[in-house]
């Protein structure tokens, strides 16, 4: 997306990464180190964080892949819809790539890419 760390840091936004079905402190997949590893990001540091109803109360807001997610969210803490939505927005799931052949994970980061991308202007912004 081309946004220094620095700019979203001066606008007070922070950014987490979080599972509905994860453990905890597990390693990105493989898949997702390569797909990232093209847009010369590098994930093999990252560790997974399991979602729980401490880290949902503390969000500002929740983006989910998919419909799925957001029902698991709102199944362990329902006062957190009005916070809790899909990352596209047009409220399609992205699919989970998980296990998939490379392409899968390709397109499961291109469209975070997009998605992220359409919610840029509204996130951050002008000066």
């Amino acid at each position: 997306l081309g946004v220094p760390s620095a700019d979203v840091l001066a606008h007070g936004l922070l950014f987490a990464s979080a599972g509905t079905g994860t453990l905890p402190d597990m390693p990105a997949s493989e898949g997702s180190i390569a797909a990232a590893a093209e847009l010369e990001l590098d994930l093999t540091m990252h560790r997974t964080t399991q979602l729980d109803p401490q880290l949902v109360q503390r969000a500002d807001h929740i983006y989910c892949m998919a419909e799925s997610h957001r029902r698991a969210i709102l199944a362990e803490v329902p006062e957190a819809s009005d916070k809790t939505r899909l990352l596209r927005p047009d409220r399609r799931d992205i699919a989970d790539p998980y296990g998939g052949e490379l392409k899968a994970y390709r397109a499961a980061r291109d469209e975070i890419r997009a998605a992220i991308g359409a919610h840029l202007p509204a996130w951050l912004p002008a000066r």
